[in-house]
């Protein structure tokens, strides 16, 4: 609506639970594994402008994988212009020099966002995350919907 032509995809990075994630924050070399990139492969190319957003950037080892991955793949293809936003910086715990070239807020804070409560029933966010249960209680919040589709 702004007048740029734009294309929108999701990817991710994953790695082996909470235990392996600690694990490679103190690693030289984590294990981090990109999906969902088979799009950007088939089509950038060096004259296109690449925007990657994420919602927290804290150690950027993630982000650098997905770099990492783009760049060993799409070789001379590899866009020229590739700029990083986040909604989160934390940055005390970055491990690599990259940055973020747009950041909506920095905290060292403990983040809760809402996609981790979906699916979730009121016992399981009191006991997984009570201090939410908390503000929702004093505040009168509505919780999203449980998996079941109930009202919390």
């Amino acid at each position: 609506t702004l007048g740029v032509v734009s294309d929108h995809i999701a990817i991710r990075t994953s790695y082996q639970g909470a235990p392996d994630y600690a694990r490679q924050l103190h690693s030289a070399t984590p294990d981090i594994q990109v999906h969902g990139t088979q799009y950007l492969l088939d089509t950038l190319s060096a004259d296109d402008r690449l925007l990657i957003v994420d919602d927290v950037f804290a150690t950027g080892r993630n982000m650098l994988a997905v770099l990492d991955h783009l760049k060993s793949r799409l070789r001379k293809n590899f866009p020229e212009a590739v700029r990083i936003a986040c909604l989160y910086e934390k940055p005390s715990q970055r491990r690599v020099s990259l940055k973020p070239d747009f950041v909506i807020d920095q905290t060292d804070d403990w983040l809760v966002l809402p996609y981790e409560l979906q699916g979730l029933s009121l016992a399981e966010i009191k006991t997984h995350k009570p201090f939410v249960a908390a503000l929702a209680e004093r505040y009168g919040l509505n919780l999203p919907p449980n998996h079941n589709g109930e009202k919390q």
